[in-house]
């Protein structure tokens, strides 16, 4: 568990650092931060969708 926090906190570090977009944050931060919450919380009662919006 902390080899998976410490690489989320590093990618989190490099994206700030790098000034990358929200892409970046989202791939590399923010779902697998919600990745393991899930498998830490979860119980198996909750699954990952990602759902994408055409522009119109």
């Amino acid at each position: 568990m902390w080899k998976k926090i410490k690489e989320i906190f590093l990618n989190a570090r490099d994206c700030k650092n790098g000034g990358r977009d929200e892409n970046a944050w989202c791939d590399d931060v923010v779902r697998p931060l919600v990745h393991l919450a899930m498998e830490l919380y979860g119980n198996d009662r909750w699954w990952f969708q990602s759902v994408h919006v055409l522009p119109p």
